[in-house]
């Protein structure tokens, strides 16, 4: 069965090899969530929450996982948490056809209500509306 979740203390040694893998960091990730299946997680989503809005740090499905619309169930599952703590907006400092796909839209740094430290690849910024992203069918 499979199922996702909040991140737990017995999941920090699997998570991080799959962060690791991912070349991501997890530094700054507050909100650390997971899907697995049969005893082994597949895929992991962190974010870092400010107030009423967060950033998607990463979104890293096992590549023998990948195609299965685990990825989806992943983020689905993670903003739904993150909409429950009262965040209503994510932000992803980048690009990624994937999440436009999973119905972020492209930004700037302009149209933003803080302050982006970092440069962004392709100076590119998108954003979901979590209200919004919950009230449309499923992206595909």
């Amino acid at each position: 069965m499979i199922i996702s979740r909040k991140m737990k203390n017995e999941d920090t040694k699997e998570v991080l090899e799959i962060i690791e893998k991912g070349l991501y960091s997890n530094s700054n990730s507050d909100v650390i969530y997971i899907i697995k299946d049969n005893n082994e997680i597949n895929g992991v989503c962190g974010i870092s929450s400010y107030n009423d809005f967060g950033t998607l740090d990463y979104i890293i499905i096992k590549e023998k996982f990948r195609g299965k619309d685990l990825g989806d169930g992943l983020i689905r599952a993670t903003f739904n948490y993150c909409l429950r703590k009262g965040l209503l907006q994510i932000y992803f400092l980048g690009y990624s056809e994937y999440l436009l796909k999973k119905g972020f839209m492209e930004t700037n740094e302009e149209k933003i209500d803080f302050n982006v430290s970092n440069s962004t690849k392709n100076n590119k910024i998108l954003i979901c509306d979590l209200p919004d992203f919950f009230s449309k069918k499923c992206c595909k």
